[in-house]
């Protein structure tokens, strides 16, 4: 069984990195079990968007120390190599 919430956890990718230079990526929505969807029409729309994935060389990844916001997401064998 897998879901999106209410609200949505949206993910975009910057082109180019989390650099000066870098420019928006497209914005996926994530659903409860990790899947990755394209948006859905509007918020509140009850059929979520087509499936897509990640693509090559994706995923989610720390953005850099001095972002003022920052999704981090480790593995388990990384959160036991950081807080044993």
């Amino acid at each position: 069984m897998d879901g999106l919430t209410t609200n949505g956890v949206l993910v975009m990718h910057p082109n180019g990195g989390f650099s000066e230079d870098s420019t928006p990526g497209v914005w996926r929505e994530i659903s409860v079990c990790g899947n990755v969807y394209a948006l859905r029409d509007s918020r509140s729309a009850q059929q979520r968007g087509k499936l897509v994935g990640w693509g090559a060389g994706k995923g989610l990844h720390s953005g850099p120390e001095q972002a003022p916001h920052r999704c981090v997401w480790w593995t388990p064998q990384k959160m036991l190599q950081l807080y044993g």
